[in-house]
């Protein structure tokens, strides 16, 4: 089976469009939540009902045993692969802890032999020139979303947006989710 690590932006698509769902409850495949991926999205989860929505994605992952830190020899590859951006494809990591926290999630994924999901395509194929790991790029639908769908849903969930230059999310507004029901056992739905 193959082994994915999901990135933020995949989840916030999900989160607030009910997107990438065939990825995401996909039986075939054995998904991991990156450490670094739940602080991002906790960060940009304001409302108490995504909050309640994280928990029960963390709580999913962690009963399965598929919440992945990066260890100590992660984040010494992770600095390395750092000052090869900066000297080799002219990032400036200082200006944006996203290439960092993007660079932690794509070695943590390589130390598992896992593939990175992503629609961030630019970044990881920069860290992939440095560092090469599993990579699936994923597409993304910016810039098209339907204005109706707010009101043809019946379950409201606070926006997340991820912003690729600070790697934060943040939750500015609501949206609806198409009227689908929202698991109740995440874990049994993700097919973790």
């Amino acid at each position: 089976m193959l082994r994915v690590v999901i990135d933020t932006n995949v989840y916030v698509d999900w989160l607030n469009r009910g997107r990438h769902e065939e990825l995401l409850f996909r039986h075939d495949t054995v998904k991991y939540l990156s450490a670094v991926v739940l602080m991002e999205l906790r960060a940009g989860a304001l409302s108490r009902r995504d909050r309640r929505l994280l928990r029960r994605l963390e709580t999913a992952f962690e009963r399965a045993g598929r919440i992945l830190t990066p260890s100590r020899v992660v984040f010494a590859e992770a600095g390395d692969a750092l000052r090869r951006l900066q000297a080799e494809r002219g990032y400036n990591v200082g200006a944006s802890h996203s290439t960092t926290n993007d660079v932690l999630i794509a070695l943590s994924a390589r130390s598992l032999g896992a593939a990175v999901v992503t629609q961030n395509e630019r970044d990881y194929r920069a860290i992939q020139a440095v560092r090469p790991f599993r990579l699936v790029i994923t597409p993304s639908e910016r810039g098209r979303l339907d204005p109706a769908a707010d009101q043809r849903g019946s379950r409201s969930l606070a926006r997340i947006t991820h912003d690729h230059r600070t790697g934060s999310c943040r939750t500015p507004g609501t949206t609806r989710r198409n009227g689908r029901e929202r698991p109740s056992d995440l874990k049994d739905r993700l097919a973790i």
